[in-house]
């Protein structure tokens, strides 16, 4: 009896994670609109008509062609293209802030480096300091934002999933 209990209830935790699954997948082609063109008769099927030169263009949803993996890669493009996202080279991720701070703090210290050459010492040693600091500011705040992120992401999973 006990087992056929926890049985219907891993089927029913798999039946509600594949359906928000689906409606992720979902609602991700819906915002990007993933259509291929169609000339023919309008019908229900191809429904979505565009006007150009005053020749109808039919559309249809394409949603069995396009996978996960796809949409997913799609939906990072998107969000790079628009900012929103971090850029990812090799799977190190840069924020604004971090690319900052380093461009920041390598300037500074090639500023610094060039005064205490040229004789000014008391300056190339502030320049330094307070560029490194400020570099490494900015890099630790991005850390901690970060950081923050993801706490706030697992708790809202935590509540999702409860």
């Amino acid at each position: 009896m006990g087992k056929e209990i926890y049985e219907s209830l891993i089927q029913k935790v798999d039946s509600e994670l594949l359906k928000e699954k689906m409606l992720r997948r979902k609602e991700l082609l819906e915002k990007h609109k993933l259509y291929t063109e169609v000339y023919g008769p309008q019908s229900e099927e191809f429904n979505q008509v565009i006007l150009e030169n005053n020749k109808p263009r039919y559309y249809k949803k394409v949603y069995e062609d396009v996978t996960d993996q796809e949409l997913e890669r799609l939906e990072s493009l998107v969000q790079i293209s628009l900012g929103e996202s971090t850029v990812e080279t090799n799977s190190v991720r840069f924020r604004g802030a971090e690319v900052l701070g380093i461009i920041y703090g390598f300037f500074s210290l090639v500023i610094g480096v060039f005064s205490l050459a040229s004789g000014a010492i008391g300056i190339g040693l502030l320049v330094i300091f307070f560029g490194v600091s400020i570099g490494v500011g900015l890099l630790t705040i991005s850390h901690m934002i970060r950081q923050l992120n993801i706490i706030i992401n697992n708790l809202n999973n935590r509540d999702k999933n409860i």
